[in-house]
């Protein structure tokens, strides 16, 4: 009894041993996998510059944000009334700098955007008053334009490249200015479309064809055949193609 008894704490020492070896093994490589993933980042941020004036189509691959309004304008079919000032950002009235843009929908809030040191304000025509010093933008809806103002204002990503890690079949075919992260995994037969971003541990199968200008964040898994438009986005963890949640029964065997 005694013998048995030893044995037991033998194998459950060495059980727990292999667990920690296991544990270990298993923190390095996580640990490993952060460290490419963080010298990624601060790659991305000492390439960036200082911002400049561009146009919509120039700020793509760019990380310069700062726009006309002219530019703003003509991006969004709005009217512009007034100095054609510089616009780095959307804000809040009481956060507004010289060069933010406001919206304003109801009486109270434009006479606060006007008083405010915001460059410009988005405003509909019927608010809009006949004069004033800071330049207008006249939108039927000004919320909707201030919204799509600040997806257009958002600093694009600059392109990183293929990680030394990432796993591409030969036959993928690749756009221009892409970004794939470490332990990235694509099979055959895949499209990935200009300016797609696709982060780490990402599973792309055979046959997946993906739009241009996509960002994917990590750990996302797309099944073989599944297609993606232009400019999707996918957030971590999302899983395309897999089987669906519908369930559909043999009347003869009962099954489904």
């Amino acid at each position: 009894m005694r013998w048995k008894q030893k044995s037991k704490r033998r194998s459950f020492a060495r059980l727990a041993i292999c667990v920690r070896l296991h544990a270990a093994r298993i923190r390095t490589a996580t640990q490993r996998w952060w460290g490419d993933v963080w010298a990624i980042h601060r790659s991305e941020v000492s390439s960036e510059t200082e911002p400049k004036t561009q146009s919509f189509g120039e700020c793509f691959f760019s990380t310069l944000i700062s726009v006309k309004l002219s530019a703003i304008a003509s991006a969004l079919g709005v009217e512009l009334r007034g100095p054609d000032s510089e616009i780095g950002a959307v804000a809040s009235t009481a956060s507004a700098t010289p060069a933010s843009l406001l919206f304003a929908e109801d009486a109270q809030t434009l006479a606060a955007a006007l008083a405010s040191s915001a460059a410009a304000v988005i405003v509909s025509a019927k608010l809009a008053p006949a004069t004033s010093e800071k330049a207008l933008l006249i939108a039927a809806q000004p919320r909707l334009t201030f919204a799509q103002t600040a997806r257009l204002l958002k600093p694009s990503e600059p392109a990183t490249g293929i990680h030394s890690t990432a796993i591409i079949d030969p036959s993928v075919k690749l756009g221009e200015h892409l970004s794939i992260g470490p332990y990235v995994v694509i099979e055959g037969g895949t499209h990935i479309g200009t300016g797609t971003s696709i982060g780490a541990g990402s599973v792309i199968g055979q046959g997946v064809n993906i739009g241009l200008n996509c960002r994917i964040y990590p750990r996302v898994v797309l099944y073989p055949g599944t297609e993606l438009g232009n400019n999707v986005v996918l957030h971590a963890g999302v899983v395309l193609g897999a089987d669906g949640f519908g369930y559909v029964r043999d009347a003869e065997t009962g099954e489904y």
